[in-house]
């Protein structure tokens, strides 16, 4: 397991975290990795002009984000963990809105508290796939000037798709082997195919992250390391 530094995102969600069997051919996977961003990045202009009428519209503003993801890699291509928001309401409001698209969300274990831990019932939870939104709806009203902890479990799959939280390989030219890697790219609107969140510039946070993993793999970032352990 890694746990990653708190960083501020100056808007949009910027980290990165690969996984991929150790190999002496790194040169040849750093090569990989920026065709593979160069692509996405070509994509991206697309999908912005797709969604540019989805602005996302909330009384809610992000101020961390906890964050555990463990990756299986090689024997499932998927991907499962838990997102704790904690975020300031900043109107009036019964419902939370924020980004989810391409993830399996258990509505029944989605969670709502206030800062003193109280659960908030939580009336309903719902999706617009087309907008690319999850709204949570509570039992009462959310105070603005309070802050609030919501709790999401998901899980999705590595898909190769090039954008979110996706998969790649290449071939170890030494044992001629196929190895993957497991992949972050989330411009500029990609984070949300990761983990449910506040996917729009404007919503600056705080992020820890756990990362986890089978031994063998070896986890990047460009996120200060706090701290590894084995498990």
């Amino acid at each position: 397991m890694v746990t990653l530094n708190n960083v501020v995102l100056l808007g949009r969600v910027k980290f990165v975290f690969t996984f991929h069997k150790h190999s002496k051919r790194m040169k040849f996977v750093g090569f990989k990795m920026i065709f593979i961003i160069a692509l996405s990045l070509m994509r991206s202009f697309v999908n912005s002009e797709e969604t540019s009428d989805f602005k996302l519209h909330t009384n809610f503003k992000p101020v961390s984000y906890e964050l555990n993801v463990t990756t299986h890699l090689e024997d499932k291509f998927m991907f499962e963990g838990v997102v704790c928001i904690r975020m300031t309401c900043v109107g009036a409001t019964d419902t939370i809105v924020l980004h989810s698209t391409s993830l399996n969300i258990d509505t029944k274990s989605v969670v709502v508290a206030n800062c003193g831990e109280n659960v908030i019932p939580v009336n309903s939870v719902s999706f617009d796939t087309d907008k690319e939104l999850m709204q949570v709806k509570s039992t009462v009203n959310f105070k603005p000037c309070d802050e609030y902890l919501l709790t999401i479990p998901f899980t999705g799959n590595l898909t190769d798709d090039l954008v979110g939280y996706y998969r790649s390989s290449y071939v170890d030219k030494e044992s001629n082997q196929t190895r993957w890697l497991a992949i972050t790219y989330f411009e500029p609107m990609g984070a949300r195919r990761a983990f449910p969140c506040f996917d729009e510039p404007e919503y600056k946070a705080t992020f820890k992250i756990k990362l986890s993993h089978k031994k063998g793999l070896t986890s990047i970032s460009n996120m200060k390391l706090m701290n590894q352990i084995n498990w």
